[in-house]
């Protein structure tokens, strides 16, 4: 598998190889989880993805989120091996991109050489918003009015996996409709 492939002008063969290799340890670790999650026992610290977003919604990274976020990150690798730019649709992709870029900066790191990921992350990346939900002292700044005036939107947990822009005539792909149905009533199909 190749990923990055619309991008090779900013990253390395190495770049290009550790995000695969992220991508297979993510869907391999995410996997061994889920099968998981039917043990009554299963919580989310037992989740190697959920340690590695947002600590402040923790208790939110149930089974069903689980499920619906990995649907995210195969979707953020699937974009990743199209041989045209194709951006993150939702908060959740971007968190899921992040993760897998942290991943294989790891594994760079640990192979001794420098990541460098900031002119890919630059240009896949709208924007970098979804890192304000690492840090606590943004806690809320969705709801505040700075916010709307930078154009910060999306924050909200309740809004992670709804699809960037208008309804109509946006550039952003669709978010995988499974996972589309986080926090909506069963049957309501407004998002």
């Amino acid at each position: 598998m190749e990923l990055g492939l619309a991008y090779k002008e900013l990253l390395s063969p190495t770049h290009r190889r550790a995000l695969a290799d992220a991508a297979d340890i993510l869907i391999d670790t995410t996997l061994d989880d889920l099968a998981a999650t039917n043990d009554p026992t299963w919580s989310n610290d037992r989740w190697l993805i959920g340690t590695m977003l947002p600590p402040r919604y923790q208790l939110h990274y149930d089974a069903l989120f689980a499920k619906q976020f990995f649907l995210c990150l195969t979707t953020v690798i699937w974009k990743l091996g199209q041989p045209e730019p194709m951006r993150p649709s939702c908060v959740a992709e971007e968190l899921a991109a992040h993760v897998l870029i942290e991943e294989a900066r790891e594994l760079l790191e640990q192979g001794g050489l420098e990541a460098e990921f900031g002119e890919f992350e630059d240009r896949f990346f709208e924007d970098l918003d979804f890192v304000y939900l690492y840090d606590d002292a943004y806690d809320g700044i969705e709801q505040t009015d700075i916010a709307e005036q930078m154009g910060i939107t999306y924050l909200a947990f309740a809004d992670w996996f709804k699809r960037f822009g208008p309804p109509d005539g946006s550039g952003y792909t669709e978010v995988h409709p499974y996972a589309v149905a986080v926090g909506e009533p069963e049957g309501d199909s407004s998002a």
